[in-house]
């Protein structure tokens, strides 16, 4: 079993169990808005939560589009 198998027999094994199944850390970068919208394409039935840390090296265009990376995605995002 390769790790994608392996994952994936994780994200069933485990989802569901609780009120989300992944807290995931987002920059509000490309890369990370990305990752995110191939997260929910991948593994539809996990319960993501995004959290997005402005720590002061967030752009404000990034934080900006938190709302519409939230709609566009299908995740509830926090921005902290």
């Amino acid at each position: 079993m390769n790790i994608w198998q392996k994952l994936k027999k994780l994200f069933e094994d485990y989802g569901g169990k609780g009120k989300y199944d992944v807290i995931y850390a987002l920059s509000g970068g490309k890369d990370s808005s990305y990752t995110l919208y191939k997260l929910k394409q991948d593994y539809p039935f996990l319960k993501v939560l995004a959290v997005q840390f402005d720590n002061g090296f967030i752009s404000e265009g990034a934080v900006k589009k938190t709302p519409e990376r939230s709609v566009r995605s299908q995740v509830p995002i926090i921005l902290c």
